[in-house]
């Protein structure tokens, strides 16, 4: 069974953790499938890689550095935060891109909806109208009608 906590497992996690990193942050930067159209996913998730190599770089190849227990877990921790910074940002730009499709095409019809209200609108008014001339041209030629026959 392996020792988690001697020197030499602890060093070989300090000596891997900046090279997976670097692996997902290319796999971030490079592959087209985890770049975002949205700029403001697209700077955390520059901030974060940045933040990666900043300190992780410093003491990577350092002979005298020997690295403690919350350090390996704070490497570590880091790994698994940048790769569910890169998953998340993944799928939310998919979920994004999906949701503004809808909202899209939600607002068209919505659109066609108005236009249609407006020109049903528009008919109506201009069938009361007609009703109202009709109402009065029957009403006149009642009067009218009722008038011939008094004459007669």
């Amino acid at each position: 069974m392996m020792d988690f906590t001697s020197i030499d497992y602890m060093l070989t996690i300090n000596r891997l953790a900046p090279i997976v990193a670097i692996f997902l942050t290319l796999i971030a930067l490079f592959g087209r499938r985890f770049i975002t159209k949205d700029c403001v996913s697209s700077s955390i998730l520059h901030l974060t890689i940045i933040f990666w190599v900043m300190l992780v770089w410093a003491d990577w190849g350092s002979s005298v550095f020997h690295p403690s227990k919350q350090t390996v877990l704070a490497r570590c921790l880091m790994v698994v935060i940048l790769w569910l910074t890169v998953l998340l940002i993944k799928n939310y730009s998919k979920i994004f891109r999906r949701l503004k499709k809808l909202l899209n095409d939600a607002l068209a019809k919505i659109d066609a909806l108005t236009k249609l209200y407006e020109q049903l609108k528009s008919d109506y008014q201009a069938l009361a109208d007609e009703n109202k001339q009709l109402k009065k041209l029957l009403h006149e030629e009642i009067i009218q009608g009722g008038c011939h026959e008094n004459k007669q």
